[in-house]
Formats: structure tokens, sequence, C-alpha cells
């Protein structure tokens, strides 16, 4: 399991996915410098797509044999962080445009950035997999 060069990539990704709970993902700051932080617990729809990915990362590890389904698992995941990261973005500036704020984004943006990089890899690397597998019961 942990010899697969793509159950390295998920878990990275997984860990940095985790580590955006630590970070701002972004702040809003008016014209009289008074600012808002947040981050990915802000928003309940945030925090279910968040856990929701992180928690189809770590299960797709354990499917190191049955690996259509960790592909499955890995694309959904993606696709999970990759609304996620709309959402954020839409949040952002869905709340500017009422307002004189102005949109800063933190360092919390690049971890689901670094964790969609990652998971592409772990997907092409299970796709690798798969085709040298078929090649290989096509020459017995």
């Amino acid at each position: 399991m942990i010899q697969r060069i793509q159950t390295l990539w998920t878990f990275i990704g997984a860990i940095f996915l985790f580590c955006t709970i630590f970070f701002n993902i972004y702040t809003l700051t008016n014209s009289e410098n008074a600012s808002i932080s947040f981050n990915i617990m802000g928003s309940t729809v945030n925090l279910i797509l968040f856990v929701l990915s992180l928690g189809l990362s770590l299960v797709s590890i354990f499917f190191f044999k049955k690996r259509a389904r960790q592909k499955r698992l890995v694309l959904l995941s993606l696709l999970i962080t990759i609304f996620l990261l709309v959402n954020i973005f839409f949040s952002s500036f869905g709340s500017v445009n009422n307002s004189n704020f102005k949109v800063n984004f933190n360092i919390g943006i690049i971890f689901p950035v670094l964790f969609i990089i990652f998971m592409t890899l772990a997907y092409f690397g299970i796709a690798k997999d798969e085709k040298i597998l078929k090649k290989s019961k096509r020459l017995r």
C-alpha cells in the first residue's frame, strides 16, 4: 500500500487539505482598516465540503487493491474540492459587492490548490497502474 507513489500523493494532499483548518482563507478590509478574517469553518457549506473531501481522500488510500473504486473516490474528492474553491471565491466576492470591503486572500487558499495538484498526480498514478496491469494480463 505505502509502496505505491499515488498513496503518498494522496496522503500528502490530505495533509495539505487538513492544514487549511489552521489558516485564514481570506480577509475583508474596509477603508478604515477594519478587517474580518474567514477560515474554512466560517461557513457550514464550506466545512461540509471540506470534511467530505478530506474523508474521501483518506478512505481512497485503503482501496489500493480496487483501483477503479480508488480512482472514482479520488476524482470525486477532486471535484468536491474544486466546488469548495469556487464556493469560497463566490462567497468572498459576494460579500464585497454590497459594501466597500476589499478582499485579500491569505495563505490558507494555497492548501486546497496544492491538494488538487497532489490528487491529480494520484489519479494519474492510479491510471498508470491500471494500464500496467492490463498490459501484464495481456502477456500471460
